[in-house]
């Protein structure tokens, strides 16, 4: 009775390694199909943006912060005594570009009048802050 036991045991154990190869080879080419190649040649830049206009007082930093820690951004937004707001980021260069589509838009009451960009190597800011 026991070797008859052992076989069965095998043939189980044998069945499920072939099911979990199976599996496994139809899930590494979907996994690596999923991956966006581009993020991992792209390298981390900074966005220096000096952003005029209606920008103080209406939310205009916060707007930024939001954005930018949805798309993974390092740095932090800044008010300037002249008026406008200064928005230095960290990142992808694909990330910095949609960052730099909202910076044009800006909260509800804001009014963009005009945005400054320069574009550098990052210094590995962290977070995303407002000052």
């Amino acid at each position: 009775m026991r070797p008859m036991r052992v076989r069965s045991d095998a043939r189980r154990v044998s069945r499920v390694i072939s099911d979990l190869s199976q599996v496994q080879s139809r899930a590494e080419p979907d996994r690596h199909l999923s991956l966006p190649r581009a993020r991992y040649h792209t390298p981390y830049m900074r966005l220096t943006a000096l952003v005029t206009g209606t920008v103080q007082g209406v939310g205009y930093r916060r707007f930024v912060q939001r954005y930018a820690r949805d798309l993974k951004l390092q740095g932090y937004a800044e008010n300037l005594t002249d008026g406008q707001v200064e928005v230095i980021a960290e990142g992808d260069q694909a990330d910095l570009d949609r960052l730099l589509h909202w910076l044009h838009r800006g909260p509800p009451h804001a009014r963009v009048r005009e945005v400054q960009t320069q574009y550098s190597e990052a210094t590995g800011l962290r977070d995303f802050h407002v000052y």
